[in-house]
This record gives structure tokens, sequence and C-alpha cells, in this order.
């Protein structure tokens, strides 16, 4: 007999998004409850972004404690996934999600799950929730049907990872990621949710553990974030850049970013993330958000951050600088308009509770 499935889409009070996927079939192993707790991570740059080249993509960036996003798992007769978060995935980008799960789900013999997302990490903000949320999920699902899948698997049915290594890299492990993007195949680089899911993700240097520098994340309240759509025409609209943007990035995050976190030398790192941001990728990336996220760069750096940068297509900001100074910075919230998340470096990657059956 054929499969039967019938979706249904309701939202609570707090407009949290739950998709339910109803389907005939029985719990084929005795299930255990568990949480995974995912740690964000900043994408300080893409670096081959020029056609012709050998490899291309490439990206450095480093895991940081907060925000973070907790995905609950526990055996339940149907398919169910629910966004809690205060800004949940749309209603499409939910759906994708439960019908690569479903898919996974049919693929491996899963068992059926509740499945809740919650925490304070926001999507399409420049933080990597999009890939902490999809691995999370499927790890939890593995989880709690006994199984403890590779890596490799897990990345290939996340379908994450196909622009830059650095999400699924530091989901796992945390710390500094530097990775050597993948062999170029002709086609220009797009965005990891719309780049090619078949591939092999991309080779990474050793990554390395990052220094306990205090930090904070930034997150304008005013400034738009750019949709997947948006992100798409971006690449499309200033891609391709010259052999010499590659080399002045690929510069800056080899021997200026990560040779100074293998270094521990605080003043070199900082020095080197305030020059990636006028590297000409990065620097397109400042452009999409025009004057009002300049401002706010102006306006930290005033307080005594001692570098500030945008991760990955923003708009959140982030800076490094003394505990006072974060200190001030989270008090002037409300004058510098953005939310401001005080935070430190994760080098150890997700957390996952088993609980018992």
């Amino acid at each position: 007999m054929p499969l039967l499935c019938m979706w249904q889409c309701q939202r609570d009070l707090h407009k949290s998004i739950t998709i339910i996927l109803r389907r005939s079939g029985r719990i084929v192993s005795q299930q255990t409850k568990a949480r995974i707790v995912a740690c964000s991570r900043i994408h300080l740059g893409l670096i081959s972004m020029h056609a012709g080249g050998p490899r291309k993509n490439g990206g450095i960036g480093f895991s940081i404690s907060e925000p973070a996003v907790n995905i609950d798992i526990e055996p339940n007769d149907r398919l169910i996934i629910s966004d809690q978060r205060p800004a949940p995935l749309a209603d499409f980008e939910l759906a994708e999600l439960i019908r690569d799960v479903d898919y996974t789900r049919h693929k491996h013999n899963l068992a059926a799950a509740s499945i809740t997302i919650s925490g304070s990490i926001k999507t399409h903000v420049g933080m990597g929730s999009g890939t902490a949320i999809r691995l999370g999920v499927l790890e939890a699902l593995f989880t709690s049907n006994g199984q403890s899948p590779n890596r490799d698997k897990l990345v290939e049915q996340s379908k994450r990872g196909g622009t830059s290594g650095v999400g699924i890299t530091s989901y796992f492990a945390g710390g500094m990621v530097l990775d050597l993007g993948r062999v170029s195949d002709g086609a220009l680089s797009l965005p990891s949710s719309q780049s090619d899911k078949r591939r092999a993700p991309a080779a990474a240097l050793p990554s390395l553990a990052m220094p306990a520098w205090p930090l904070c994340v930034c997150i304008p309240n005013d400034v738009r974030a750019k949709t997947q759509q948006e992100e798409v025409e971006f690449f499309k609209r200033v891609l391709p850049l010259s052999i010499e943007d590659t080399h002045r990035a690929c510069y800056e995050a080899v021997f200026g970013i990560y040779a100074a976190v293998q270094d521990r030398d605080y003043g070199a790192f900082c020095r080197a993330v305030s020059s990636i941001q006028t590297t000409t990728w990065k620097a397109l990336e400042w452009n999409e958000y025009g004057s009002p996220l300049q401002r706010l760069k102006h306006d930290l750096e005033q307080f005594g951050a001692d570098c500030v940068g945008m991760s990955s297509l923003g708009p959140s900001l982030f800076c490094f600088a003394a505990p006072e100074v974060l200190a001030r910075l989270s008090v002037a919230q409300t004058f510098l308009n953005c939310e401001i998340i005080q935070t430190h470096p994760n080098n150890t990657g997700r957390i996952l509770l088993r609980s018992p059956p």
C-alpha cells in the first residue's frame, strides 16, 4: 500500500509555525528523547570568487556560543517540526525542511518524532542558522532512533556546505575554520542554500581553537535582512571578481586572521578583521546596506570596539572589545537601535544530550 501523506500548517499564538506530516505506518524502533544545542558562527568572508581558478569559494570564520538554537525531539506517531523561535522560518522554508527530513526518514527507515526548534538565533541575519538547524534536526532524528550517523552522512543529507565549509565544520567542532573551497566546475558561485547539493563538502585546513577573546554580536533593529532570493541575485550581480581580488582576500584570511589565531595575537587579529572588511567581496556585502550599517559600525568603534566586522551577508555585525566596553554597549542598545548579544568563541561545537526511553 502506498503511504498516504497530509500536510497541515498551523500557527500558535506566538506566530510560530508548525508543519505536521501525517502518514500511515508504525514505529520501527524504540526511540528516546534528545536535545541538541547548536551554536552560531561568524563568517568573515568568502575567498576565491573569480572565474577560471582551480578552486572556487573557500571561506573563513569561527563558532560562537551565543546566540544558539535548541533542537528537542521526542517519540511520536507522526512527524512534526515546530519552530517556536520569536522569528521562525518562513512557511516555504519550513516546508522544504520537513520535506527533506521526511525523505531522509524514509531512506533510512527511521521512526517519526516530534521536533521542536527554539532558542535565540535569528534567521537570515548572517549567523548560520540554516545550517545549524538542518544539521541539528537530522542528527536529533538519527539519535532518537538509536543511531549515530557519521559526519559525512549528516552533511550530505543536510544539503548544506556547498559554498563554504565554515558552518558545517564549526557545527561539529567549533573553533576557527579556514576552508579551501572546492574544485572549480566553471559555474559561478551561489549561496549555500542554492549550491550544488550533490557534491562533497569543501575541504578545510586544520581547525584552530579560538582564544577566549570577548566579543558581541550586534543585530540592527531597522535594517532588513536579505531573503534567499536576494542573496542569489546578489551573487549573480557582482560575480565574477578579479583574480587580484581573490589574492588579497586569501592573504588577509591566511596570513592575517588564521595566522593571528595560531599565534594568539589579539592585536594582529583585530587588524586583520578590520582589513578583510575592505576586500572587494566584503566591501560589496557592506554596500548592500548603505549608510545605516556604516553608521552603526562607526558608533561601535566610537564606544571603543577594537575591531568591527560583518558576518556573512549581514546584516549582523560583531565586534571584539574589552569586557567593560561590551558592558557599555549592552547598556546602549536603545541608543544604537540594535540588539547586543555578549558572547565568546566556542571550541567544542554542538552539544548532544540523550535521555533514556
